[in-house]
């Protein structure tokens, strides 16, 4: 029984012996590769680089394509019915005022949202929205959120136009913001592309709080 459990011992030191002498003999195979196959690594990654960069530099434009304001305001959109207009507004606030104008409506409603105290819009004789103008609240809507400035045309000391070309399944349209303030606005007016914008109403000074 001894001698079987010396001989097991033995044979189990000399397992770990030869575990610990293979690493470094793999090792030694590297190092007598020949100097070419040794240089080939660096100008494989290098190429992989480069690879890298060219596929960057194709995507690039489209990731770097400017934004532009969407085709909406509060979820308002040019076109819809005054039934939609009526329930998309009935969950942001209250309707305020109702003026008729020829065969024309204009309303102003009160709303509570985060970025917009007030808002106008008319609707046409066919009863479609023709525009709205939404008013911020104060330090609430930064020009750089409805998209981007250097693709605006600026019309004023604090006023810039996005027009937006029409697109499948969608017609031209304009955002107008206005403020007095370099990097806030005061309001901001979603309307047919190439028009003039609406303009602030006494009746509709922007809000400060949300009612």
């Amino acid at each position: 029984m001894g001698g079987a459990t010396v001989r097991r011992a033995a044979e189990t030191v000399k397992g770990q012996a030869t575990r610990r002498t293979c690493y470094p003999r793999r090792v030694g195979r590297l190092a007598d590769m020949s100097p070419a196959i040794r240089s080939a690594a660096p100008e494989t990654f290098m190429r992989s680089l480069l690879a890298l960069g060219i596929a960057l530099a194709l995507v690039s434009p489209a990731a770097a394509a400017p934004r532009v304001p969407p085709p909406e305001l509060v979820g308002l959109r040019l076109g819809m019915s005054d039934h939609d207009v009526r329930v998309r507004l009935e969950r942001l606030g209250k309707l305020a005022e109702m003026q008729p104008e020829g065969g024309e409506r204009k309303q102003i409603w009160h709303l509570r949202h985060k970025r917009y105290g007030t808002l106008n819009l008319r609707l046409n004789p066919a009863l479609e929205l023709q525009w709205c103008t939404a008013y911020a609240r104060r330090g609430r809507l930064r020009y750089a959120d409805l998209g981007d400035t250097t693709v605006a045309r600026k019309v004023g000391r604090f006023i810039w136009v996005w027009n937006v070309p029409a697109a499948a399944g969608r017609a031209s349209y304009q955002v107008t913001a206005r403020g007095t303030d370099p990097v806030f606005a005061s309001s901001v007016a979603l309307s047919a592309s190439l028009t003039r914008p609406p303009g602030a109403e006494p009746s509709a000074a922007p809000a400060d709080s949300i009612r």
